[in-house]
């Protein structure tokens, strides 16, 4: 385990929390030589929206037809709702979101990016989602952030 004294511990401490979060490495924090604190990292359970789906008719019995949780009926909802937030608000909750983020694992990140990617790939072969040659899309976003 790594030890790191408490007035770097303070000045790095995001990146400290950062590393002890990728790596799983715990991290004591000391003063003068003595043991302070330790920094952990927390181990959460990822789960899909079908295993959430499934945990909940686990937990609650098994729905009726007419019950069921419709996690992406809830995800709409809830993004007409905070559409509807002030801006400075829409943006702090997306910073909470993005940061979120940060915490999936790399093989999870992984995964999500494989399925967005062949999920994109099948709409473009169904032709229900259009393409644009890739010099065109780089000269719009270097066009946009003149």
């Amino acid at each position: 385990m790594k030890t790191i004294g408490i007035f770097e511990a303070k000045t790095k401490l995001s990146d400290i929390c950062g590393e002890v979060a990728k790596t799983g490495v715990p991290v004591m924090v000391t003063r003068r030589g003595a043991a302070l604190v330790r920094i952990d990292p927390i181990q959460e359970e990822r789960l899909t929206v079908q295993e959430r789906s499934a945990a909940y008719s686990v937990k609650h019995g098994a729905a009726e037809e007419a019950e069921a949780v419709d996690f992406e009926a809830v995800a709409r909802s809830s993004e007409a709702v905070a559409l509807k937030l002030p801006v400075s608000e829409r943006a702090a909750l997306v910073e909470h979101l993005i940061a979120s983020l940060d915490d999936l694992d790399e093989k999870e990140n992984e995964r999500l990016w494989l399925e967005e990617a062949e999920n994109r790939y099948r709409l473009y072969k169904a032709g229900k989602m259009s393409s644009r040659p890739a010099q065109d899309v780089h000269r719009d976003v270097r066009n946009r952030m003149r």
